[in-house]
């Protein structure tokens, strides 16, 4: 009868545990990912945020841009210039550390939405021709020891129903969509590839813009628009 009592008291004292643990473990989850967004529904911080969506929104419809949420914070997000700051991933705002500020939510999507403006007002149009860069790693040897080497590629795309695009053997899409673009554009899904290059070995990180001045690349697009402009007169 003892060892019940005892039974009963020590599973009253691990539930007690739990459930300490869990409201601290809440209540710790809560301060670190709700903070933003409840400060973020404060009147006055609304107020700014409806009236920025609501104009990047109508923005984003003049330029054509689809299927885009209130994390968008570029035009193109895979533009090479944004790229290492996007890291393959989607942005978002309540995983970013800072909330007030020039790198806060906001002033992201305020920039956003002065870009968005400067396009408008010179009637941007994306080019029909992107190139990028798609890279990946690999290991050589199958060995332990030794970090991990990247493969670059040169990838030429082509915009769906362009002059560029009849006929053409279309290659990976999702392999350019997750690349490095070196021409900006705002829908990578309106993009087919059409040419990739060999594996460029002697590329190194800080030179990834440089490879669209490759003698290969050049030649490609020299043919490319030469047989396009033949069939575009006959």
């Amino acid at each position: 009868m003892q060892s019940n009592k005892e039974s009963f008291w020590e599973q009253v004292r691990v539930a007690f545990a739990l459930l300490f643990f869990g409201t601290f473990w809440g209540i710790k989850w809560l301060l670190k990912n709700r903070t933003k967004w409840l400060i973020d529904q404060l009147p006055h911080r609304a107020k700014v945020r409806k009236r920025q969506n609501r104009e990047i929104k109508a923005l984003e419809e003049q330029l054509g841009l689809k299927k885009r949420d209130e994390n968008a914070i570029w035009y193109d997000p895979y533009y090479c210039k944004h790229y290492k700051h996007f890291v393959h991933s989607d942005y978002k705002r309540y995983n970013d550390d800072s909330f007030f500020g020039p790198n806060s939510y906001l002033a992201k999507r305020q920039g956003y939405l002065e870009e968005l403006r400067e396009k408008v007002s010179k009637g941007w149009r994306d080019p029909e021709i992107v190139v990028s860069v798609e890279s990946e790693f690999y290991y050589p040897v199958p060995t332990f020891k030794g970090l991990p080497k990247i493969r670059y590629y040169v990838l030429v795309a082509v915009k769906v129903n362009s002059v560029y695009d009849c006929g053409r053997k279309k290659r990976n899409l999702l392999k350019y969509y997750s690349a490095s673009h070196l021409d900006e554009c705002g829908n990578p899904m309106d993009y087919d590839v059409i040419w990739e290059s060999k594996e460029i070995e002697d590329c190194k990180n800080g030179d990834i813009a440089t490879l669209k001045k490759r003698k290969e690349v050049i030649e490609f697009l020299n043919s490319l628009r030469k047989v396009d402009k033949v069939e575009n007169i006959k």
